[in-house]
């Protein structure tokens, strides 16, 4: 599983392809890998803040209940899965229908 990454000025997302029954690993993994950011942005005097921190699994609508709702806990912060997050601009849903950023108009 390959993790993947945008980076902005004041915004980083991570992401990664995985089948349903490997959640936990692919948890694991962007955890560790969110934890490196953090020691990287911290030895650098920056703070990365894990209260800021959205968790949103993707899958098609007939394979949702495949997916597993636990939160993750990241920093001191516990992180729920979403069915939306805001990316610069847009608001992406789980199903990735664009529906809530159309009807927020």
């Amino acid at each position: 599983m390959a993790l993947n990454a945008h980076f902005y000025a004041d915004d980083s997302q991570l992401y990664m392809s995985a089948k349903p029954q490997h959640t936990d690993d692919t948890t694991a993994q962007l955890l560790g890998c969110m934890d490196a950011i953090g020691q990287w942005m911290a030895s650098n005097r920056l703070k990365l803040n894990p209260v800021k921190t959205d968790l949103l699994w993707c899958a098609t609508h007939r394979r949702q209940h495949h997916l597993n709702g636990n939160s993750a806990v990241f920093g001191r912060a516990t992180v729920q899965p979403s069915s939306t997050v805001r990316d610069p601009g847009v608001i992406l849903d789980s199903e990735m229908s664009f529906g809530p950023y159309i009807n927020c108009s």
